[in-house]
């Protein structure tokens, strides 16, 4: 799996629609006279889109910080969209569809935050291994190894590493490996 651009990831692609169509919200004259309401949502969704633009080609580590970023920008964009929804700026089906998508996006980038964490243990694990059988230079066996738990089997590892499958979450729609088909099939 590997992608050129962030523009390829659902995530990304996600966050960018909810913020252009709350632009569009937030341009009705009802709300654009609430300046707070604009702003906090303007602010919300602008974060997620360039928290996951920023992490990418960074660390694996680095990169899944910045997705938590978005996680949290996203929760608070679903926030805003529940409060336009009591302030009738959205009818109920318009709510629907903005929860829909910030929900898309949510586990979009939590399905790349869960691979990302997988990448990271499976590094941590094989730097591990390393500096055991590089310590072992005598020829004999450690016998401390055989008692280590990241070297029986992957207990610590629950997925696959090199393919990210369902992260562990079966059914979770983020799946990494499909993240650059989804994203295709979803633009207009």
């Amino acid at each position: 799996m590997t992608f050129n651009s962030y523009r390829e990831l659902v995530c990304w692609q996600l966050a960018v629609q909810l913020r252009d169509e709350m632009i569009e919200i937030t341009d009705r004259t009802i709300v654009a006279r609430n300046r707070r309401f604009c702003d906090q949502v303007g602010d919300s969704t602008r974060s997620a889109v360039a928290s996951i633009a920023e992490g990418f080609g960074r660390s694996n580590k680095e990169f899944r910080r910045y997705l938590e970023i978005a996680l949290g920008s996203l929760r608070e964009s679903e926030n805003h969209i529940d409060e336009a929804l009591k302030r009738r700026y959205l009818s109920a089906t318009e709510h629907q569809h903005f929860r829909g998508l910030t929900k898309g996006a949510h586990q979009a980038a939590l399905g790349l935050a869960h691979y990302l964490e997988q990448r990271i243990r499976a590094a941590s694990s094989q730097r591990i291994r390393k500096s055991g059988d590089s310590r072992n230079t005598g020829g004999a066996r450690n016998s401390s190894r055989s008692r280590n738990p990241v070297n029986a089997g992957n207990a610590d590892n629950p997925g696959n590493a090199d393919n990210p499958g369902n992260a562990g979450n079966p059914g979770n729609p983020g799946n990494v490996s499909n993240l650059a088909d989804r994203g295709r099939h979803r633009r207009g």
